[in-house]
């Protein structure tokens, strides 16, 4: 398997060099995948846009891009990036708010035993 190690600023500059049309698209890294890889990078290049799956990440290279399975992306598979994001980051809010109220609560019961209640 083909991998390749760079930062997000090799990213950055990739982009810059490849590309055209999209200028406007930043590249961007995110935490969600095709369910085959542990995460991608979007890269604005001439055609399009392409999808960088990472599968580790290391503490000195970052991610380690599989090449093997990167693709330009059409708008049918972004539309499904943008449903699992959706889906990501709602279960994500409704567990920091199930969490906010845990807190909330051990504060309000703390204050009472403190209080002598």
């Amino acid at each position: 398997m083909e991998t390749l190690a760079a930062s997000a600023e090799v990213v950055r500059a990739v982009t810059l060099e490849l590309s055209t049309d999209m200028r406007s698209v930043p590249s961007s890294s995110y935490p969600i995948s095709d369910g085959n890889h542990m995460g991608a990078f979007f890269v604005p290049v001439k055609e399009g846009i392409l999808s960088l799956p990472y599968d580790r990440v290391e503490r000195e290279d970052y991610e380690v891009f599989t090449l093997e399975d990167a693709c330009l992306c059409d708008a049918t598979s972004m539309e499904v990036f943008l449903e699992d994001w959706d889906s990501f980051s709602g279960q994500l809010r409704q567990a920091m708010e199930n969490m906010a109220w845990a807190l909330r609560h051990l504060e309000q019961k703390s204050r009472r035993n403190h209080n002598g209640h």
